[in-house]
């Protein structure tokens, strides 16, 4: 079944940033999600140092800068029925989401601007600095 990709479109920050935390870290502890959502904050935060967009939204939206968003990744669909069902760990989701927009975690591993899957090693990582890790992802910050 396709995944109708342009739906998220119609999603609020709010829900983009939710479904964000729970396409990449719904299996991971609360500092996990929280990172997970910190880094689209730091990146807010920071809008014109990299192209990478002006606000939650465009950050969240902008190809290629979150796999669960891609279109070959089946946390999009998982992400998708989560976010239409709204079971417990979408509502864990959400609640750790309001927290990062608000503004109410502080940020307590440095400024992340990205992170990865431990299971991978990408070729960007080369030139960032190394956070720390939680869970099952490694942090960096470009600053």
């Amino acid at each position: 079944m396709a995944i109708d990709k342009e739906m998220l479109f119609t999603w609020s920050e709010l829900e983009l940033l939710t479904g964000l935390i729970y396409g990449e870290a719904r299996s991971e502890s609360w500092s996990g999600k929280a990172g997970v959502g910190i880094t689209v904050a730091t990146r807010a935060k920071h809008p014109g140092f990299w192209d990478w967009g002006r606000n939650f939204r465009e950050i969240i939206l902008k190809p290629r800068q979150f796999s669960c968003f891609n279109q070959s990744d089946p946390n999009l669909g998982a992400l998708m029925v989560a976010k239409r069902i709204k079971n417990a760990t979408w509502q864990e989701c959400a609640m750790i989401a309001e927290q990062v927009y608000l503004g109410h975690i502080k940020n307590f591993m440095g400024e992340p601007t990205h992170y990865h899957a431990l299971s991978c090693n990408p070729e960007w990582v080369k030139d960032l600095k190394v956070l720390g890790t939680i869970g099952n992802h490694k942090f960096y910050t470009c600053f």
